[in-house]
């Protein structure tokens, strides 16, 4: 599969990139890429794409990097949002939902929410039903790691 994507060349801290299109196994620093299609210097804020180059290959199935691609939609070559590339923060453990802030909830959007809790806590066969799910599910983390602890202990026989 190919791919358009950045090669950095340029000197240390003075960074400059060669738009290009590569097979997506190959590695950026290799130099071994079927075409170029463009150039980008950051610090002198130079572009220079070649519209026609990149539209044929996209046209063979070539996909841009999210670099590339926010770079296409900037210069209009390509239609769409631009990709969100930042980082994401990494997620806690339990923290599966983000939390909704109580002091932004208003007074009326707070009497719904009170009379389903009345509702769950009126319902005690349901609650009945559901104590021997969370006794099997402390068991069966229970039983985890004495699971990790044979599988290590088998690798290390078979080292």
């Amino acid at each position: 599969m190919l791919t358009i994507r950045l090669h950095r060349i340029g000197k240390t801290n003075r960074p400059s990139f060669k738009i290009v299109v590569v097979d997506k196994r190959t590695a950026a620093s290799s130099g071994k890429f079927h075409e170029q299609v463009g150039s980008l210097d950051r610090i002198d804020k130079q572009l220079k794409l070649n519209k026609e180059k990149i539209v044929h290959w996209m046209s063979k199935g070539a996909k841009p990097s999210g670099a590339v691609y926010n770079i296409l939609v900037d210069q209009k070559i390509i239609e769409g949002k631009k990709a969100a590339l930042h980082a994401q923060p990494k997620k806690k453990e339990g923290e599966d939902k983000p939390a909704a802030p109580a002091a932004q909830a208003k007074p009326e959007a707070q009497k719904p929410a009170q009379e389903s809790a009345d509702k769950a806590a009126a319902a005690p066969k349901e609650e009945s039903k559901q104590e021997p799910k969370a006794e099997e599910s402390k068991q069966e983390e229970a039983a985890k790691p004495a699971q990790k602890e044979e599988i290590a202990k088998d690798e290390g026989k078979e080292d």
